[in-house]
């Protein structure tokens, strides 16, 4: 029984242990816009290099989408 208590002791202090590690390296403030367009797969397919495959969301306001950009815009970024 005290074997158990002790590794359940272990298991309760593991996260802050491993908070203690963590170091802040930014903290940013940006704005994204997604977009996202359904194109000819083809169109997309000859674009990706050899090997690589569709592979287009199922669920979600993107859904069916085959062509996601992604545009950051970066207001503000402060170092520790």
């Amino acid at each position: 029984m005290r074997n158990l208590f002790v590794a359940l002791l272990m298991l309760a202090a593991s996260p802050a242990v491993a908070q203690d590690k963590e170091k802040l390296s930014a903290t940013d403030l940006t704005v994204r816009t997604a977009l996202t367009f359904k194109v000819a797969d083809s169109a997309v397919q000859k674009l990706l290099p050899a090997g690589f495959e569709l592979n287009s969301p199922t669920a979600g306001p993107s859904k069916g989408s085959n062509l996601n950009l992604t545009l950051i815009d970066y207001l503000m970024v402060q170092d520790p």
